[in-house]
This record gives C-alpha cells, sequence and structure tokens, in this order.
C-alpha cells in the first residue's frame, strides 16, 4: 500500500503499477503520433490518437489534436 503524506488516501500497490503502465503506454503511443501527425500520416496520427483515448477518455492532449488533423 502506498499512502499520500498526511492524507488517508491510499492506493495499493497493483494500483500504483496499473497507473503507470498506462501513463507508459500513453507516453509511447503519444510519441507515435507526434512522429505520424508531422510526418502528415494524417489517418495513422488519428487512429493512434483514439487508441490513446481508449486508455483515457479524458486525455486531452489527444482529444485536441484529434480537432487539428485534416479531414480527410
Amino acid at each position: 500500500r502506498s499512502c499520500l503524506v498526511g492524507s488517508d488516501m491510499c492506493i495499493s500497490d497493483n494500483e500504483f503499477a496499473t497507473e503507470n503502465l498506462k501513463q507508459l503506454e500513453i507516453h509511447k503511443l503519444s510519441e507515435k503520433a507526434i512522429k505520424l501527425h508531422t510526418e502528415q500520416n494524417y489517418n495513422e496520427a488519428r487512429q493512434v490518437y483514439n487508441e490513446i483515448l481508449l486508455i483515457d477518455k479524458d486525455y486531452e492532449w489527444a482529444k485536441e489534436n484529434l480537432k487539428r488533423l485534416p479531414n480527410e
């Protein structure tokens, strides 16, 4: 268990590890999306942004970049 100092809020080590893995996956996908987007591979970039949103539906960076893609 991990607890914030001075707080009753604790999470298990497993929850902490799961969240870390989620963030690592988002980071990896974000790098891929940026590369595809800058290379103008818009359809593939769109797919990767959507993959990120499947992991975290509230990830604003992916939402904003989806809006910036040209319609194809």
